[in-house]
């Protein structure tokens, strides 16, 4: 590629191009002069660059600038993190199959039973030589209309820094075979989406705070209820009275304290 080319290299940062000759770069990426002239870098400090997604945009900053994430699952926080703490909470993906399965399996049913009668009606057709297109008016191919448990997942990053405020980027989420639905091949798809997005979150963690533990999260565990107060036995007044009543005339207990004990039973 010669000298004058008109392809020039674009910025990883914003995207413009860059000059030819002499373009500040970091980390081998070269920067457009907006970009360089914002990266005030003091002597002897390196800059790293954070990449995300697959394109070529990329941010480029020092590891204290990123100061929090949140990885979100049709904006349900899934994974999130900051210095110090670090959250993974449990997907109830399981669960939310497990209720469209009964769905999937009459759809499944329904194909089965079309996918019988197209063969019957090609094999009719292929006998006599005639073409049926009434075939199409008297029976109708089902459609697949049960929604997907996930629609997108997002990456949110808060950051620090003067040029960036934050980072934002919504990413699809598995989808169902429409024609020969599986609830076992979504999950499969959606275990895969989510152990990257888990590897990302614990590389993100790596910049934020290296030494924070992973704590899992079971949003939809039953919460356990606070201990009941032991229930506060009163006596019947028609048997106490008269005890009391005997312990007074015994001399065991004073008059005064009949008289209270009286006024406790009898609600006074």
């Amino acid at each position: 590629m010669g000298l004058f080319t008109n392809n020039k290299k674009l910025c990883p940062i914003c995207g413009s191009p860059t000059p030819r000759l002499l373009a500040a770069a970091i980390e081998g990426q070269n920067l457009c002069k907006e970009c360089a002239a914002k990266l005030n870098l003091p002597d002897g400090v390196q800059e790293t660059m954070l990449r995300l997604g697959d394109s070529d945009a990329a941010f480029a900053m020092e590891p204290a600038n990123v100061k929090s994430f949140r990885i979100l699952e049709d904006g349900n926080v899934l994974y999130e993190g900051e210095k110090g703490n670090f959250r993974n909470y449990k997907s109830d993906i399981k669960e939310r199959l497990k209720e469209l399965k009964p769905r999937i399996d009459e759809y499944k049913m329904l194909r089965h039973e079309y996918e019988i009668m197209e063969e019957m009606q090609r094999n009719r057709e292929q006998m006599s030589g005639k073409e049926d297109r009434d075939f199409r008016d008297w029976i109708m191919e089902p459609d697949f209309n049960v929604p997907n448990p996930v629609e997108k997942f997002a990456v949110e990053i808060t950051l620090d820094h003067p040029y960036w405020t934050g980072f934002y980027k919504e990413t699809g989420a598995p989808k169902f075979d429409t024609e020969h639905p599986s609830t076992i091949d979504y999950l499969d798809d959606y275990t895969q989406k989510t152990e990257e997005l888990h590897a990302l979150a614990q590389n993100l963690m790596q910049i934020i705070d290296p030494q924070a533990q992973e704590k899992v999260i079971d949003p939809n565990a039953p919460t356990q209820s606070a201990p009941q107060a032991a229930p506060v036995l009163t006596e019947d007044p028609t048997v106490a009275l008269p005890k009391y009543k005997a312990l007074l005339d015994a001399g065991v207990i004073t008059a005064e304290e009949f008289e209270a004990k009286k006024k406790q039973l009898l609600g006074l």
